[in-house]
């Protein structure tokens, strides 16, 4: 029965060519438009999502309150934070300080008769063991115990010496004055993550060359601190809360651990109560992605549900010889997933084929790769548009009397006339409040 529907609704289609086209070209926008929303909200959820200890990794920031009571978080802190943090706090596993690239031009590497531009950070020895990145050779314990000690990503290591294998104690010069040696090889971490940087170098060696971030009324590092596994979080959040008062004499600020992989999206706090941030962008472009999905949905009811009143009378003949209103149902909604998969394989390359301009706009790398979570979303769509999308005119018109159908006394509701208008009114009410917003923006 189903490949008889089949073969009915492909007929069909290829009968009504320019009802085909219009109605793939109209929901395969609307898809593809989604698509790429949800790649792009997918990438931000997924942000600084990738450590394996994301539960206990948190970020040091301070909490500065003024005389008229206002609250304003920095990232920026003393170097001798997460020592002390350390030393005062139980809960503490591994705490480490950080020169990030952003204070760096990019530095040249030598070795092997190449020179190479590369961004990179100074970090404590613990830094390794507070991030996991996949180290390639190395001992993570030891990687920085020495000041002349240099941690390469694999890119880089490829790059110096054409390969990330038995290269540590390698030499490597340093803006052609000072040489390092190779102690470990780590892989760099994909776009999605805000550590990124070529190779890592002893923050106690910057200590020696800055002696400044040493001092306690210096802020510029940045502090990251892995909580033991088990760890009572708001202990940890009580005992940390005043090391800064202690050492600096500062009562207006507090230390605030923010847990790492939230600070992307969940950067903004109204006292201690997270109040907003990139994820209220994330909400806003997932409704807006409902909400073209809606519009192209409605578009396709309302040409399918038109087209199938041309159908009453073959409606009205299979009727006649038998055929019962779930089978006219199946039929029609047969024909809606045809037309629904052929405009998600249309839609999926017209986001191809965006993908280079929409990630130049969002500043973004996405690429589209089909994983089994990726089929699985564009299997869920395609369901689900399927069956709402034509639902309605496989109800409209199976529910018509067949002698009435071929008398051609056919009389229409008023609720259904409602309807009907109700779905086009929503739908450019809909598009009418995207353009102004659009245009607001």
């Amino acid at each position: 029965m189903f490949r008889i529907n089949l073969k009915i609704a492909w007929r069909n289609l290829i009968k009504d060519r320019q009802f085909t086209l219009l109605n793939v070209l109209g929901l395969s926008a609307g898809i593809a438009c989604a698509l790429l929303i949800f790649l792009w909200v997918n990438d931000e959820l997924s942000y600084d999502k990738l450590f394996a200890n994301d539960n206990r990794l948190y970020k040091l920031f301070e909490q500065r309150i003024n005389s008229a009571g206002d609250v304003a978080y920095s990232e920026e802190s003393s170097g001798r934070l997460s020592d002390a943090v350390k030393i005062s706090t139980p809960e503490v596993e591994y705490a480490a300080a950080v020169a990030p690239p952003g204070w760096f031009p990019q530095n040249t590497l030598s070795a092997n008769n190449k020179n190479i531009k590369a961004n990179g950070q100074y970090a404590e020895k613990d830094y390794f063991n507070i991030f996991s990145f996949p180290l390639l050779d190395g001992d993570r314990n030891k990687v920085l115990e020495n000041n002349n000690s240099i941690v390469l990503s694999d890119e880089l290591a490829m790059k110096l010496f054409g390969t990330v294998n038995n290269i540590i104690g390698r030499p490597v010069d340093f803006n052609h004055d000072t040489t390092f040696f190779v102690s470990g090889v780590f892989k760099k971490m994909p776009a999605n993550s805000s550590q990124q940087f070529d190779f890592v170098l002893s923050f106690d060696y910057f200590r020696m060359i800055k002696p400044w971030v040493t001092d306690w009324y210096s802020i510029g590092p940045l502090n990251y601190v892995l909580l033991k596994p088990g760890a009572d979080v708001n202990a940890f959040k009580r005992n940390v809360a005043g090391v800064i008062r202690k050492n600096r004499e500062d009562t207006s600020t507090n230390v605030f651990p923010m847990k790492f992989s939230e600070v992307y999206l969940h950067n903004n706090y109204n006292g201690n109560v997270q109040n907003g941030g990139r994820i209220e962008y994330v909400k806003l472009f997932s409704l807006l992605a409902v909400f073209i999905l809606v519009i192209a949905c409605i578009n396709f009811m309302n040409l399918s549900t038109a087209k199938a009143a041309r159908r009453f009378k073959e409606v009205g003949i299979k009727k006649v010889v038998g055929a019962g209103r779930r089978q006219l149902i199946f039929q029609f909604l047969t024909e809606s997933f045809l037309l629904t998969a052929l405009a998600m394989l249309l839609s999926i390359v017209i986001a191809l084929l965006l993908l280079p301009a929409f990630n130049q706009i969002t500043g973004k790398g996405i690429s589209l790769h089909f994983t089994w979570q990726m089929m699985a979303a564009i299997i869920g769509i395609t369901v689900i548009t399927g069956f709402t999308t034509g639902s309605y005119p496989a109800l409209y018109v199976s529910k018509f009397n067949p002698l009435s159908v071929l008398k051609g006394k056919l009389h229409t509701s008023a609720a259904e006339l409602l309807s009907r208008k109700g779905l086009v009114v929503f739908q450019f009410t809909l598009s009418t409040v995207l353009i102004v917003a659009v245009f607001i923006i």
